[in-house]
């Protein structure tokens, strides 16, 4: 038989090593994933495909290593690699995750040269994500301005990137022009008080403005609204809020858990702090530790040393 063409292995195959490479890729090892598929690139003279190639850049971006992400996807433009609109969400994430501002610059340089952007709204979102992570918030802004289409996804991300800032008054600016908003949305407010320290306007405003506005809270919610009551001293609102997690929410979360521990505690009813811990099947050491010092600074030292025993004893 003439010719050279190369047979292209088959789908079992293929499947054998994106499957081998997204394993490397998720230990942080890029150079054993760009390995293994350009030694299928060599074997099926053709450029790496996008849907292999995506799912590598998707594991590597949320590995301990996402700053291995960038010179994996240099590697394969240098191999021929074609992206596409779901090629760019996680390279900026991984900027994000890694605070590396240049390698978000080029990324997004990349994504306006091979016209993702301003087309696709989650490659907008992503790169407004990214800059608002890297707390320039200012390029954030201008990112979205000049998307093409938005969405609540969009809003909440430079909302968001004013938050970091601890820009309240313009987060809340954009806040209030927002055509739709869902539950992130919210929260993202809500955190923002509480990390201001503005927990009151969060608790005693927005919360009551979310539920009038019918959207459900998420344990997320419960959770600033319980540190919040929790800083304030505030006992009255922290029961109510206790209440509202009791009749909405089923299961019992473990960091909302913790943040009760806390709230009790530091409003001085550290009895009820040890009945919610007692109540938390599977506690972590930041549980305990919540409870210990509770007990130790708001109840009795003394308990609080038995705790401290009982938790070296469990060897937790």
């Amino acid at each position: 038989m003439s010719g050279t063409a190369t047979t292209p292995p088959p789908p079992s195959s293929a499947s054998h090593l994106l499957r081998a490479a997204a394993a490397a890729a998720a230990s942080g090892d890029a150079d054993c994933a760009t390995r293994i598929l350009l030694g299928r690139h060599r074997r099926c003279p053709s450029r790496p495909d996008a849907f292999s190639v995506n799912i590598v850049l998707k594991t590597l971006s949320f590995s301990l290593s996402p700053r291995r992400t960038f010179p994996f996807f240099f590697r394969m433009l240098a191999a021929g690699f074609s992206p596409n609109s779901f090629t760019f969400p996680p390279i900026a994430a991984a900027a994000s995750r890694s605070a590396d501002l240049t390698a978000g610059e080029v990324s997004h340089a990349q994504a306006v040269k091979r016209g993702a952007m301003p087309a696709s709204v989650h490659v907008g979102n992503a790169f407004i994500t990214m800059y608002s992570a890297c707390g320039l918030v200012s390029c954030a802004r201008i990112l979205f301005d000049e998307v093409r289409q938005r969405d609540v996804v969009s809003w909440n991300a430079i909302v968001d990137g004013y938050v970091k800032v601890g820009d309240l008054a313009s987060a809340r600016e954009l806040f209030d022009e927002m055509p739709e908003r869902n539950v992130v949305s919210w929260n993202v407010m809500i955190n923002g008080c509480l990390k201001a320290r503005f927990p009151q306007y969060g608790l005693r405003k927005l919360f009551n403005e979310m539920i009038r506005s019918g959207v459900r809270a998420s344990i997320t919610t419960m959770v600033s609204l319980v540190t919040a009551c929790g800083r304030l001293g505030a006992i009255k609102n922290g029961r109510s809020v206790h209440g509202y997690s009791v009749r909405n929410f089923v299961e019992k979360n473990l960091i909302h858990g913790t943040a009760l521990v806390d709230m009790y505690c530091r409003c001085g009813k550290v009895e009820v702090a040890k009945r919610v811990f007692d109540g938390i099947q599977e506690r972590n050491l930041v549980c305990w530790n919540a409870m210990i010092l509770g007990q130790c600074i708001h109840g009795s030292p003394k308990d609080g040393l038995d705790l401290f025993q009982e938790l070296l004893s469990g060897g937790v």
